[in-house]
């Protein structure tokens, strides 16, 4: 009887050091059928990140009165875990109405991205994102700020450390994130709360 429970035990333990961890932590296998990208939405573009595991999605949408004589604010949005870019097209709409330049970041194996997350390759796409952002004709580099929901909040707390931005809006749920120990050091606030905050550094007349 001993040697039997042992060996449940060894079985049990081996189970739990093998399992993949990635699937707890990001899980693009729960997401249901991902729709087709709305291309009848005005302002809306689909870019790609070239990477060693495939092509990465992103979405940018301009605000209509973006010039490059006179570059604006613009916002990086990363989603939650169990979500697509596709679920935050309103919340883009609502910051391209504000005078935002928006980008929307996806992660690699979730949606139509290629490859598998993890927080390193996330990380490095993420930065290119934030890159690719930055250099938009429209856009101020020095007012940028990011907004991030669960997994993606921890996900821009640490991009927050090598990139240069103002303001990092996270949702609920963004801390702490084992994986991304700079999630927990950040304020998180509701997506709701946006209009109360004070806008006027990143809206200021240009």
């Amino acid at each position: 009887m001993t040697a039997i429970v042992l060996m449940v035990s060894f079985f049990c333990g081996l189970v739990a050091c093998t399992h993949p961890v990635r699937r707890l932590v990001f899980q693009p296998h729960k997401i249901d059928p991902v729709p087709a990208f709305p291309k009848n939405l005005p302002g809306l573009q689909q870019i790609w990140l070239q990477t060693d595991q495939g092509k990465v999605e992103g979405w940018i949408m301009l605000d209509r009165a973006t010039a490059p004589q006179r570059p604006g604010p613009a916002v990086l949005i990363a989603h939650g875990n169990r979500e697509l870019i596709d679920s935050y097209l309103k919340r883009a709409v609502f910051y391209r109405d504000l005078g935002f330049v928006v980008l929307m970041g996806e992660y690699r194996g979730y949606g139509r991205s290629a490859g598998k997350p993890s927080r390193e390759s996330i990380q490095s796409d993420f930065i290119r994102f934030y890159d690719k952002l930055a250099a938009l004709p429209g856009v101020d580099a020095e007012r940028i700020v990011f907004h991030g929901r669960s997994l993606g909040g921890a996900v821009l707390a640490e991009l927050s450390q090598v990139a240069s931005l103002l303001p990092l809006l996270l949702s609920p749920h963004s801390a702490p994130f084992k994986p991304w120990p700079m999630a927990h050091r950040i304020f998180c606030c509701r997506t709701t709360m946006i209009p109360d905050l004070q806008w006027p550094p990143l809206m200021a007349p240009y």
